[in-house]
């Protein structure tokens, strides 16, 4: 279906989805070859096809990818090698990160790294039946994998240029991975805050820890699983039809708190910015820097030590020396306003029902005066 004929409230029932990863584990030792041993049925089932894709990635020269987030070792170490008598390194495979379906030409041996032109392959072969207008790419590195996309799709082959030129894609990180990005990949590629996704995670391919024949076999037993038991999702997607107009209503009642103008104005950055967020401004963006206990405590220790270095030159010193300096009076009620949440949070969860428990409180009571 044409997605511009499409409501557009409608036009995530029509979005493909992919995750794609690379497993290090699944290695095979140069002890064959196509010539040999080509398999069974190669590409017919979830496996890319071979001779094709290795003349791709032997021979396609790629843009060198710069590291712009955390210092991932995946992008740094692309262009690795295998080791002596190692034929593949391991495996980039995709699934649909909703239900954990394996793609069919999802699947592909790394013959290096984790380089870009192995993976942009196996993305748009699993892509290529598709005919998909709209794609979600889940990928543990999204942030950096999209910044030159545009460019190394110039150099994939014919049959795979058109899927990736037909498609919007948008690129997200999976959930459990968010946290070790910086603060702008965190927003630009969340699964939270991008439309259209419902409670999607994208960690679906993780779950995966001879070769393509047995590859192939155990992939189409995993999706014969899968399906026996979509019906056991129908129970949490019941429980969601239950809360969405309680958190509906809890929404629209928390927006009439607010300025109308100005709710007028954020709902037109966040839809701006949900119709392209590669290039709007992000509204998630975080603008101010959070300051840590420990940037705190370097910024009062040149006032620690002026403090000390005046009680220390002054002749008539009538100053307590017990006196806490700022840095470290700071750090004291800190951790005391710790202890005293986590003492109010443990009697409301778990109240003491025994003298012992009941002591147990008294003393921590104690403790914090």
């Amino acid at each position: 279906m044409k997605l511009s004929h499409t409501n557009i409230m409608s036009r995530w029932l029509y979005r493909r989805q992919i995750a794609i990863d690379a497993n290090f584990k699944l290695k095979r030792k140069n002890v064959s070859s196509l010539k040999v041993d080509p398999g069974f049925g190669a590409s017919w089932a979830y496996m890319v096809e071979p001779k094709k894709y290795r003349a791709h990635t032997s021979g396609a020269e790629y843009p060198k990818e710069e590291n712009t987030c955390s210092g991932f070792h995946s992008v740094d170490d692309q262009e690795k090698t295998g080791s002596s008598g190692i034929e593949t390194c391991g495996v980039g495979g995709t699934v649909c990160p909703r239900h954990g379906l394996v793609c069919p030409n999802g699947i592909a041996d790394l013959l290096g790294g984790e380089s870009y032109k192995h993976m942009d392959y196996v993305i748009f072969s699993a892509l290529e039946p598709m005919e998909a207008e709209e794609v979600d790419i889940s990928y543990d590195v999204a942030c950096i994998w999209r910044k030159k996309l545009l460019q190394r799709i110039k150099l994939l082959p014919d049959n795979l240029k058109k899927p990736a030129k037909a498609a919007i894609i948008r690129s997200f990180i999976p959930k459990f991975h968010t946290p070790a990005h910086i603060t702008d990949c965190q927003t630009t590629c969340s699964w939270y805050l991008l439309p259209g996704v419902a409670e999607t995670g994208g960690e679906e391919i993780k779950h995966f820890r001879k070769h393509w024949d047995l590859l192939n076999a155990f992939f189409g037993d995993w999706n014969w699983r899968k399906y026996l038991k979509l019906g056991e999702s129908l129970k949490k997607l019941l429980e969601a039809l239950k809360e969405a107009p309680v958190h509906m209503a809890v929404f629209l009642a928390f927006s009439k708190t607010l300025d109308e103008k100005q709710v007028e104005e954020w709902k037109a950055m966040v839809e701006k910015w949900e119709s392209d967020p590669h290039n709007a401004p992000n509204p998630y963006a975080v603008t101010t820097e959070n300051i840590s206990l420990a940037q705190v405590r370097m910024e009062l220790d040149p006032c620690d030590k002026d403090e000390e270095m005046h009680i220390e030159d002054d002749d008539n010193n009538d100053h307590d020396n017990t006196m806490l300096l700022p840095a470290k009076f700071m750090a004291a009620g800190l951790a005391l306003e710790l202890m005293m949440f986590c003492l109010a949070t443990d009697m409301k969860n778990d109240p003491p029902k025994t003298p012992s428990q009941e002591e147990k409180v008294v003393n921590r009571r104690m403790g914090i005066q």
